[in-house]
C-alpha cells in the first residue's frame, strides 16, 4: 500500500498541483478540465466548469516555470497563509476517511517502510 504524493507532494503523481497559475496565488484555487493530469471530474477539488481547456479564456495565466516539488510550489505564492490553504485543500482530500477505512478492512497486517 502506499499514499504517495499525499503527505509529501510529487509532481509526477499529482502534475495538476503543479501547474498554478495566477490566480491560484491569489486564492482561486480550482482545477479545469482537460488541465495537465486534473483529478477527475468526481473528486473534491472544485472544478471550473465554464473552460473546456485548461485555464485558457480565463484571464488566469501559468507561473512559469512550473513548480518542480512541494518546495517551489509553496514558494511561488506570496501569501503563505494562501501556500497553507491550497496545500490544505489537497491534504483533506487526496486521502480521506474511506481511503483508511478500506486500507484497513484489507486485512493487511505487515507493513514495509522504504
Amino acid at each position: 500500500m502506499n499514499l504517495g504524493g499525499w503527505l509529501l507532494l510529487e509532481r509526477f503523481i499529482t502534475p495538476y498541483l503543479f501547474a498554478i497559475t495566477d490566480c491560484t496565488i491569489r486564492g482561486e484555487f480550482r482545477v479545469f478540465p482537460g488541465q495537465v493530469d486534473a483529478a477527475p471530474d468526481s473528486s473534491a477539488y472544485a472544478f471550473n466548469q465554464n473552460s473546456s481547456i485548461a485555464w485558457e479564456g480565463t484571464g488566469c495565466n501559468p507561473i512559469l516555470p512550473y513548480p518542480v516539488d512541494e518546495w517551489t510550489l509553496a514558494s511561488a505564492f506570496p501569501n503563505k497563509t494562501l501556500a497553507r490553504a491550497y496545500l490544505e485543500r489537497h491534504w483533506d482530500n487526496f486521502v480521506t476517511k474511506r481511503d483508511l477505512e478500506l486500507i484497513k478492512q484489507s486485512g493487511r497486517r505487515t507493513f514495509a517502510c522504504h
